[in-house]
């Protein structure tokens, strides 16, 4: 008897992941046709072509709120803002709570912090870099 919301809540689960997972391969279905249909259609333009010989082209999955560029400059308005050093937690939660971003959780927030400090290892000019203990701080000069 204890164990029937169990066995409930794993049949509602497997009932939701087999329903993405069909339509998942009817996208899927549909990408082949479509791939297919342009394979040829190159083949008709240029009889001598290997459709595929071309290289695939992942499309990105990272954070679309910020365009081309725009969270490199949110990070160096943040240290322009203030004059005391900053740690890449400090920018990463000041830029996530302009932008009303939850980083609650703990992979969230290191997502990111590793931007933030990617950012700042591309950006040289104008950026200050101090080591206190284990802790980086970055200050904008």
């Amino acid at each position: 008897m204890e164990n029937a919301f169990v066995i409930s809540g794993l049949r509602a689960k497997r009932a939701e992941i087999d329903g993405e997972l069909q339509a998942a391969e009817k996208r899927v279905s549909r990408l082949r046709i479509d791939l297919d249909a342009i394979d040829r259609t190159i083949c008709i333009f240029d009889p001598a072509a290997e459709p595929s010989a071309i290289k695939p082209k992942l499309p990105r999955q990272g954070d679309t709120s910020f365009r081309n560029g725009e969270f490199s400059r949110a990070v160096l308005g943040v240290l322009r803002d203030t004059s005391a050093p900053m740690s890449a937690r400090e920018i990463a939660t000041k830029i996530a709570a302009a932008r009303g971003v939850d980083v609650s959780t703990s992979s969230a927030m290191q997502a990111y912090i590793g931007r933030v400090r990617s950012a700042l290892d591309r950006k040289r000019d104008g950026i200050v870099r101090e080591q206190r203990g284990d802790t980086i701080f970055w200050r904008a000069q």
